[in-house]
C-alpha cells in the first residue's frame, strides 16, 4: 500500500470515528448502561484511536441495544394505552366540537403503532396541549376567582380524575396478577380506590410506571439467560458431534494404516513363496509370516472394539445433550406459551384483552382476504356502571363486570370473540353475520342482560347496556371501523340507554 493510499485510508477512519462520536452523543440519555459504554468507545475513537478497544465497546453495545429492544417497545406499547385512556377520559369532560374533534383523532392516533420513541413523545405532548384547551373551557366554580400565573396548582376536574383512577385500578390489576406479593402495588391500589388530588395522582403513575420498567427489565434479563443457556446447549451439542466425526476420521485412519501392514506382510509372504527353494525354509517363513498377520489382526479388532466403545460413549453423550436440549426447548415454550397467554388475558374478567383483540382481528381479516367472509363488529358498554361503584362499592363494581364478561361469552357462538376493551367497555367481533342478523343478535344479548338476577347488599338491581354495531366493508381499515362502532354506541346512550343501535338504524 502506497504513502498516499494509506493517508487516504487514515482520514477515512478519522472521519468514520467521529462520526460515530456524534452519533453516540445524539442517543445520550436514552440508558445509563449504554450512556456509560457510548462514553468507553468516545474513549477509544478519541485523537488517539484504538480500533481494537472500539470493537470490544461496539460488542458489548449491541448485546446492550439488543436486550433494550424488547424493553422499548413494552414502554412503546403501555405508554400509547395510557395516551388512549387518558384522552378517552379527556372526551367525556369536553364540550367543544372542535376540541372533541381533535381528541379523537388523538385516540385513534394511539390505537396505531408508534414507528418512533419521538412518534410517542410527539403524541403525549398532544395530550397534554390538548388537556389544557379542555380545561381552559371549563366552568369555573361560582365565586372563585381565578388567576392564570397563580402559585396554586390548578385541579383536574372530578369526572377526569374518576376515569384516570379507573384506568389505573384496571392496570393495577394486570400488574398484581403478575407480581402478587408485592405489597408496594397492594397499596398503591388502596390510594386510588380511596381517591386521590392531582399531586397524589402524579406520584401513583410515576411509580407505577418505574415498576413497569423495573419489570420489563428483567424480563429482558430474563430472555438474555434463556438465550444463553439455549446457545451453550447448542455449542455442547456441537463439539460433541466434531468430537464424534474427529474420532471416525482417526478410526479410519488407523484401519488404513493396519489394512497397508497386512498388504505388505502378504506381499512379503508372497515374495518368500517365490524366492524359497527350501520346503523348510519356506514352512518357517510362511509361519512367521502368518504369526505377524495373526497379530496385526489381532490388533485391529482390539482397535476397533475401542474405536466402537468410544463412539457408543459419544453417541450416548449426545444423545443426554440432545434430550436436555428438548427438554429446555419444552420448557422455554411453555414457559413463552404461558406470558403469552397472561399477556392477552384480562386478569379480572379472564377474558382476553386489547392486545388478544388485536391479534385476533388480524388474523380474522388475513383469512377473509382470501375466503371473503362477512365480519362484524360491536361495543358494548355497561349502564350506569359508576353509581354502581359509587354506591356499593368498587368491589361490586368489579363483580358486574365478572358476571357481564361470563354472560356475553356464553351467548356467543363457537366462532364469536369477545374481549375486554376497558372500564366497563367489551369489544365483540361477529364473522358471518349481515346487519339486520347483527341487529338481532345484539338484541339478544342485550335481553340476555337485562334478566340477569343482581342483588348488591339486599338491593335488587336490574343491570342494563348499550351496544353499538356495524360492519366491515372490503378493505376497511380495523381502527375506522371501531371508532364508527363506537360513535354508534354512544348513539345508544343518547337513545337512552339499553338499546342497540347499528350504522343501518336512524337514532
Amino acid at each position: 500500500m502506497t504513502n498516499k493510499q494509506l493517508q487516504v485510508l487514515k482520514q477515512q477512519h478519522a472521519l468514520l470515528a467521529q462520526f460515530i462520536i456524534r452519533l453516540s452523543l445524539f442517543y445520550q440519555g436514552y440508558s445509563k448502561a449504554i450512556d456509560e459504554e457510548l462514553q468507553t468507545l468516545r474513549g477509544h475513537l478519541g485523537s488517539n484511536a484504538n480500533f481494537t478497544l472500539a470493537h470490544v465497546s461496539i460488542n458489548k453495545l449491541n448485546a446492550l441495544l439488543q436486550e433494550d429492544g424488547g424493553v422499548l417497545r413494552r414502554f412503546k406499547t403501555d405508554t400509547l394505552q395510557s395516551v388512549e385512556g387518558a384522552a378517552k377520559a379527556l372526551l367525556a369532560t369536553s364540550g367543544k366540537a372542535n376540541a372533541n374533534t381533535s381528541i379523537i383523532d388523538t385516540i385513534s392516533q394511539a390505537r396505531r403503532p408508534a414507528e418512533s420513541l419521538y412518534d410517542v413523545t410527539q403524541l403525549c405532548v398532544q395530550t397534554i396541549t390538548l388537556y389544557s384547551q379542555v380545561t381552559d373551557t371549563l366552568p369555573k366554580p361560582v365565586g372563585v376567582a381565578v388567576k392564570s400565573h397563580s402559585n396554586e396548582p390548578l385541579q383536574a376536574p372530578a369526572t377526569l380524575l374518576m376515569a384516570l383512577q379507573e384506568e389505573l385500578v384496571q392496570l393495577l390489576d394486570t400488574y398484581q396478577k403478575r407480581l402478587p406479593d408485592n405489597t408496594e402495588l397492594t397499596i398503591l391500589k388502596q390510594k386510588v380506590v380511596e381517591g386521590l388530588n392531582n399531586d397524589e395522582l402524579l406520584n401513583v403513575c410515576l411509580t407505577l410506571l418505574r415498576l413497569i420498567v423495573k419489570d420489563s427489565m428483567q424480563e429482558a434479563i430474563i430472555s438474555g439467560k434463556v438465550i444463553q443457556s439455549l446457545h451453550h446447549s447448542l455449542s455442547s451439542l456441537h463439539q460433541g458431534l466434531n468430537k464424534s466425526i474427529d474420532q471416525a476420521h482417526c478410526t479410519f485412519a488407523v484401519q488404513q494404516d493396519d489394512n497397508l501392514a497386512m498388504r505388505k506382510e502378504l506381499i512379503k509372504l508372497e515374495n518368500d513363496v517365490a524366492r524359497s527353494d527350501s520346503f523348510s525354509a519356506l514352512k518357517t517363513q510362511t509361519q512367521q509370516q502368518l504369526k505377524q498377520v495373526g497379530s496385526a489382526l489381532e490388533k485391529r479388532e482390539e482397535n476397533d472394539r475401542l474405536a466402537q466403545q468410544a463412539l457408543s460413549g459419544q453417541l450416548e453423550a449426545l444423545k443426554a445433550q440432545v434430550a436436555e436440549l428438548e427438554s429446555k426447548t419444552r420448557y422455554y415454550r411453555n414457559r413463552l406459551a404461558k406470558q403469552v397467554a397472561t399477556s392477552q388475558t384480562d386478569p379480572l374478567t379472564k377474558l382476553p384483552n386489547r392486545q388478544a383483540y388485536n391479534e385476533h382481528l388480524r388474523k380474522l381479516l388475513d383469512n377473509r382476504n382470501i375466503n371473503e367472509q362477512s365480519l362484524c363488529l360491536a361495543v358494548v358498554d355497561i349502564d350506569h356502571f359508576k353509581s354502581i361503584n359509587d354506591r356499593f362499592g368498587h368491589s361490586a363494581g368489579d363483580k358486574t363486570l365478572q358476571v357481564i364478561g361470563k354472560q356475553l361469552s356464553k351467548a356467543l357462538d363457537d366462532n364469536d370473540f369477545i374481549a375486554r376493551w376497558g372500564g366497563e367497555e367489551f369489544v365483540l367481533i361477529l364473522p358471518g353475520l349481515n346487519a339486520k342478523s347483527l341487529k338481532q343478535k345484539l338484541e339478544r344479548l342485550r335481553t340476555r342482560l337485562t334478566e340477569l338476577p343482581f342483588k348488591f347488599k339486599q338491593d335488587r338491581l336490574t343491570i342494563t347496556a348499550s351496544f353499538g354495531g356495524t360492519c366491515f366493508s372490503h378493505g376497511e381499515d380495523p381502527d375506522a371501523v371501531f371508532e364508527r362502532a363506537d360513535s354508534l354506541l354512544y348513539q345508544a346512550k343518547r337513545a337512552g340507554r339499553n338499546c342497540v343501535v347499528t350504522d343501518k338504524d336512524d337514532v
